[in-house]
């Protein structure tokens, strides 16, 4: 079975794989809605099956648009350590706070979104952050608990100035791994940085791999 035969069937089972993902995903989302919460357009789980979202009281939650929630993600609603309470004083405490997410936020991976919290627009949460608290709008957020530690546009200018050493080194990892140089598809995301625009760094692909 040659190489070309084998990433065609990857990327055929990949599909299959990712059209299953969707379908959860838009289930998971409309059980949200019919429950009160409130959900808005192009919300994305990248592995619904992993995640939590808070089942208890659902039209606490506010999940804003082009919002990306990925594995094992933990969004809460409601806090039942009250019980230690409950055991120790008697009375059973009732709780519940709204808990939103603004517009184009990010979740990392096994993050935990905490009962009460609101995280603004353009906000990108660290993988493995406890948010608890209210985070304002186009800042990176990160850790345990979730702090500010810089601004949407210091991120931004961060990630700019180290893609060309991300693609090379992507480039490289991959002819190490096949032995061949990676086409144009493999490198997709770093489409823009060899192309006949002006502003390319690269005019043409050839060019960018020669680089490597």
């Amino acid at each position: 079975m040659n190489f070309n035969f084998k990433h065609k069937i990857a990327s055929k089972i990949g599909l299959l794989i990712r059209k299953f993902l969707y379908i959860e995903a838009n289930s998971a989302i409309e059980r949200i809605r019919r429950g009160g919460g409130r959900i808005g357009q192009n919300v994305k789980f990248f592995d619904v099956q992993t995640c939590f979202i808070d089942p208890t009281r659902p039209w606490l939650l506010r999940i804003g648009d082009n919002v990306s929630i990925t594995r094992g993600c933990v969004i809460l609603t409601h806090d039942y350590s009250k019980i230690v309470l409950k055991n120790l004083y008697g009375p059973y405490y009732g709780e519940g706070q709204v808990t939103t997410i603004g517009n184009n936020v990010f979740i990392g991976m096994n993050s935990i979104v905490l009962m009460g919290t609101t995280i603004g627009n353009n906000v990108i949460v660290g993988a493995g952050s406890v948010c608890h608290g209210n985070y304002p709008d186009n800042v990176v957020i990160a850790g345990n608990p979730a702090k500010v530690i810089c601004t949407l546009e210091e991120h931004h200018r961060r990630i700019k100035e180290r893609e060309i050493k991300d693609a090379k080194q992507c480039a490289c990892a991959y002819r190490e791994s096949f032995g061949n140089n990676p086409s144009e598809y493999d490198m997709r995301e770093f489409q823009h940085l060899f192309n006949d625009e002006e502003s390319a760094y690269f005019k043409r692909f050839h060019d960018f791999l020669k680089d490597c």
